[in-house]
């Protein structure tokens, strides 16, 4: 990270604010977005929040600036690049895992942090409850630890053959025993074998894979985790040469060549979050803001990627996908 990356965008040329419902006019409104992976990997859901402010009415550098920081891909940056950007006296943070969150409140203590892609908040104790949030931290939740089992369920129906099937879990993502906890109760109504994979870095995606075929898997469940998103190529990469059948949390995973996936999309998520940053704007206590959950989860799949595979995808199936890339 350089100090480049750390400069408040849209610096030139300020003015005072217009809109009237803003109760300050010295400056923009600071807004710092930590995300996990690069500007390469992960820019199109700056973009994707920018947008959302700017559907809100926004101007970038007359009401807000913003600040970008990338931890590349690696969890353990967080600590250091919070607080980088809390020397920027942000007004608010928004961020991408439960982690960074956890980060940003402890680094920037005036600050409210706004999830934009957070697991279990609750059970991670960000929030204490959805409804009443308390404190500084609001946003909205993956649910990511509710639909792991469902990917289990997809990838045993189109993969039936599938009894020993490896879980690729990032080990410093906050919600990994509870994604374990749930994908254990499903495998065993299912009567498969689950078998737990670290990777918790983009560095180590290579020899996770190695150990997986060594390990002699039938299929992988790649679990929610924004590093796994940041390094999709790789991995996608790297579970295409190793021949199995893989489901994944994100469509941009089977836009890059995985079999499927299934979950919220994660660029809606980030564009919604304008809408919480609004209303702390505005006056609005983010501990008042209660928690959205995602409503709406998109089934993809990759035809050829299926065919590759040898795969017998069921007519129902095909019926239920959100869409089918060919």
């Amino acid at each position: 990270m350089t100090r480049r990356q750390l400069l408040w965008h849209g610096v030139a040329g300020l003015a005072a604010l217009s809109m009237p419902s803003l109760a300050r006019a010295a400056r923009p409104w600071r807004v710092a977005l930590l995300f996990t992976g690069t500007p390469e990997s992960n820019g199109y859901l700056a973009k994707a929040f920018v947008g959302g402010m700017r559907s809100l009415g926004y101007v970038e550098g007359r009401d807000v600036v913003y600040a970008y920081a990338w931890a590349g891909g690696r969890t353990d940056r967080y600590d250091s690049i919070a607080s980088e950007l809390a020397r920027g006296a942000p007004d608010v943070v928004v961020t991408g895992t439960a982690a960074a969150t956890r980060a940003a409140a402890a680094a920037a203590p005036a600050a409210a942090v706004i999830m934009a892609y957070g697991s279990d908040p609750v059970g991670n104790k960000l929030v204490a409850s959805l409804a009443r949030p308390g404190g500084r931290i609001t946003g909205l939740s993956n649910l990511g630890e509710g639909i792991v089992p469902k990917m289990l369920e997809i990838l045993c129906e189109v993969s039936p053959k599938a009894r020993r099937i490896f879980v690729l879990v990032n080990p410093t993502n906050l919600s990994t025993a509870a994604y374990m906890t749930d994908a254990d109760a499903a495998a065993a109504k299912l009567k498969v074998v689950l078998v737990q994979q670290a990777v918790g870095t983009p560095d180590a995606i290579g020899p996770a894979i190695a150990s997986v075929v060594h390990g002699r898997a039938d299929a992988i469940v790649v679990t929610p985790d924004p590093m796994f998103l940041a390094a999709r190529r790789a991995l996608v990469e790297a579970v295409d040469v190793a021949h199995l059948p893989a489901i994944y949390f994100q469509r941009e995973f089977v836009v890059d060549g995985g079999l499927m996936s299934y979950g919220s999309s994660i660029r809606d998520s980030f564009a919604r979050a304008a809408f919480f940053v609004d209303k702390v704007l505005k006056g609005t206590d983010p501990g008042m803001i209660p928690v959205e959950q995602p409503t709406t989860f998109e089934l993809t799949l990759n035809a050829h990627a299926a065919k590759v595979l040898g795969l017998a995808i069921p007519a129902s199936f095909l019926a239920r996908a959100s869409e089918v890339i060919r």
